[in-house]
């Protein structure tokens, strides 16, 4: 079985302590808690009422205006994360052969979105459903759409 090496050169953070690995580093070091109040949705029918959300994210400020309609929030975090780990390593992509550079994430996709366009099926039917939503909530597209948007091709 061969064997590769894998070089981590770059770190990026999008966390509920912080938008950078300086904020979030800082939280970490000085043991600030991320839970508060879930804000992102009403909790009313919910027994749980904490989350650690991420705050102040802006996605435009880390990607074009169209691939933020087209994504779910967490392929924007992960965009915004993998260029910040592409810049903290100092690697530009264009100059590199693309095949060699390859993306890994792990996550279970948007389930947030894929519950909501539920409900939208329920209640408004099935032709008001986000035609992007497989590509949105699938958990493979993640990582997928990040290797598109820096132009990696590679694993």
């Amino acid at each position: 079985m061969r064997q590769h090496k894998v070089v981590i050169t770059g770190i990026g953070a999008v966390t509920p302590l912080g938008l950078t690995l300086e904020e979030y580093w800082g939280g970490l070091v000085s043991g600030r808690s991320a839970a508060g109040l879930i804000t992102r949705f009403d909790t009313t029918k919910y027994p749980v009422k904490v989350a650690a959300e991420v705050k102040g994210f802006e996605p435009a400020n880390y990607m074009d205006i169209k691939r933020v309609d087209r994504t779910a929030l967490s392929t924007q975090y992960a965009i915004a994360a993998a260029g910040m780990a592409l810049s903290s390593a100092g690697l530009d992509p264009a100059k590199e052969k693309p095949e060699r550079l390859g993306v890994v994430i792990a996550t279970s996709g948007a389930m947030d979105l894929l519950i909501y366009q539920g409900e939208v099926l329920k209640n408004r039917g099935p032709m008001r459903i986000d035609p992007l939503l497989i590509s949105k909530v699938s958990p493979s597209m993640v990582s997928a759409i990040v290797g598109l948007e820096f132009g990696l091709k590679g694993p």
